[in-house]
């Protein structure tokens, strides 16, 4: 699998909410958050559960990501979904069920992710654990260009950090710049030693690999560590499922 070389897309119809301009648009990918999607499945009350990580800019007004979908176009991506559930899922389909959430196992709406991020760093300017997780959401959600000003700022602060220097690395090897990517890739390894990262072995053997010519970069971006904090997500629970507790609790009383 290529990360950011994807031929499949989807054809979806949009309204800008600016200046009401309906236009349609293909794009790479669709998160659908499951968490979202089962209170909500038009996103009638708050977040829409269909999450696309692209910039989306109306073509009449230019504005950037002020744009509802079309129900036609929930209807179209819920009848992908369902087709899922019958056929094996590809992890080069455009349309991907996740559920979103934060490391500690929280349940969160991958927007509201970000700006509980971009909240915390404003806050604690310090915390580069933070920055690097708030970075790690905007390269995840398409905002390649603000994650990648996240990252130096990281590395001012310490300069041994090796998720950021994996990630700077992966978005070099993603313009095909190999000379910027192997600089970082060295300098991962060059710090590796005193390094406590939980991941500096797996990242210093992906910077040898990709350095010894044994990977290629296009193989290195998709093995990249910045992908969306979510586990992959099974069929949606029916209401047969979410009953069962209760049955199950009434046969024991019985069998008492």
């Amino acid at each position: 699998m290529k990360l950011f070389k994807r031929q499949r897309k989807v054809r979806l119809e949009f309204e800008c909410i600016a200046c009401g301009h309906p236009f349609k648009r293909r794009v790479d990918r669709v998160f659908v958050d499951l968490n979202t999607f089962e209170k909500d499945p038009f996103g009638h009350e708050g977040r829409s559960p269909y999450v696309i990580p692209e910039r989306i800019v109306c073509p009449r007004c230019q504005a950037v990501d002020q744009f509802e979908l079309a129900s036609s176009s929930c209807i179209k991506i819920q009848t992908e979904m369902l087709k899922r559930i019958v056929i094996k899922p590809d992890p080069d389909d455009p349309i991907q069920t996740i559920r979103f959430g934060l490391s500690d196992g929280t349940p969160m709406h991958p927007l509201d992710g970000l700006d509980m991020y971009a909240e915390q760093v404003s806050r604690h300017p310090e915390r580069t654990d933070l920055r690097v997780k708030y970075a790690n959401t905007l390269r995840s959600l398409g905002y390649v260009e603000e994650a990648e000003a996240q990252y130096p700022a990281v590395l001012e602060r310490d300069p041994t950090e090796m998720e950021a220097l994996m990630n700077l690395a992966a978005l070099h090897a993603r313009r095909a710049e190999k000379r910027a990517t192997h600089d970082y890739l060295r300098r991962v390894i060059a710090c590796a030693r005193q390094s406590r990262h939980p991941q500096r072995d797996q990242f210093s053997r992906i910077a040898r690999l990709v350095l010894d010519g044994e990977m290629k970069l296009d193989d290195f971006r998709a093995e990249a560590p910045a992908q969306l904090l979510t586990r992959p997500a099974q069929r949606p629970p029916s209401a047969r499922r979410r009953t069962s507790p209760r049955r199950r609790k009434k046969k024991k009383r019985r069998s008492k």
